[in-house]
């Protein structure tokens, strides 16, 4: 365990680290209009997500890497978005198709949500 700074680890202080650059990117959010934090969602909960969990996840070696940037959490978080959009795109079209039959098939979907009135006859048959 590296202990190099006033005898803290290399997670704790990467923790830090990834708090503070988490108050610089909410303090830039706070000052964007509501359009552009909707654009930039995914980024935000990209930078979320990985402030959350990085340093429950790192080991020692790989915090006293990540401590050479100004901004690891930016490191990661791009990483994290670049690996799992692309993935996630192709994926989704098979989640998405599955979770679509499931909402016909079951039918579930007519109790639980508003129908357009105008629509409805009941007679819709798939």
């Amino acid at each position: 365990m590296d202990k190099t700074n006033s005898g803290t680890s290399s997670i704790a202080r990467l923790e830090e680290k990834i708090e503070a650059n988490l108050r610089d990117y909410r303090n830039d959010w706070l000052t964007l209009p509501k359009e552009e934090l909707i654009d930039r969602a995914e980024e935000i909960y990209s930078v979320s997500v990985m402030a959350a969990f990085v340093p429950k996840t790192v080991s020692e070696e790989q915090a006293e890497y990540l401590m050479q940037f100004v901004n690891p959490l930016e490191v990661v978080s791009d990483e994290w978005l670049g690996r799992n959009s692309f993935d996630e795109m192709i994926e989704y079209g098979d989640h998405l198709g599955d979770a679509i039959s499931h909402i016909v098939d079951s039918g579930y979907a007519e109790e639980c949500y508003d129908l357009e009135p105008e629509l409805f006859s009941g007679d819709i048959k798939m």
